[in-house]
């Protein structure tokens, strides 16, 4: 664990019909080099929920480009990014809530490769990618992978 990082970890119980079995949540500076600290802790708890090391990879790629989209779009020098990583038991959940929403001008260049691959990358790796602007201010970007019930990885 780095400096700046701070991590809670806790077990939760049933959320509606799907179990929470782990949320880890920790803050960190809203820096690229943040970015392999949070695929670690992504990728430590996907092994553990049992997802295919190439599951892993492409899990490890969509983070880091969903970290560099919030850097990029949603915070100023200095803002700090929460970062949660859900297990639940049909999914594995990597939430990036920034302070600030994103950028008017992000929307075309997201869909479009003129910024780069960061949403259709996203999209092509996860198995749902979720962009929402947060009620009180910020946004949060999140990739989700499928798990099998139970929290069995799928294929």
């Amino acid at each position: 664990m780095g400096p700046g990082m701070r991590l809670r970890r806790e077990v939760v119980g049933h959320m509606n019909s799907v179990c929470t079995l782990s949320v880890t949540s920790f803050s960190l500076p809203a820096d690229l080099k943040s970015s392999s600290r949070i695929r670690g802790a992504a990728a430590g708890v996907a092994r553990e929920a049992g997802l295919s090391s190439s599951r892993i990879y492409d899990l490890q790629v969509a983070v880091s480009e969903a970290v560099a989209s919030a850097i990029e779009y949603c915070c100023l020098p200095g803002d700090e990014v929460r970062v949660e990583v859900a297990w639940l038991t049909d999914r594995l959940e990597v939430r990036i809530h920034s302070p600030r929403p994103y950028s008017a001008a992000l929307g075309p260049r997201l869909l479009s490769h003129q910024g780069g691959f960061g949403l259709p990358l996203m999209a092509s790796l996860a198995d749902q990618v979720i962009v929402r602007r947060r009620v009180g201010g910020g946004a949060t970007l999140a990739v989700v992978f499928s798990l099998a019930p139970c929290g069995l990885p799928t294929g």
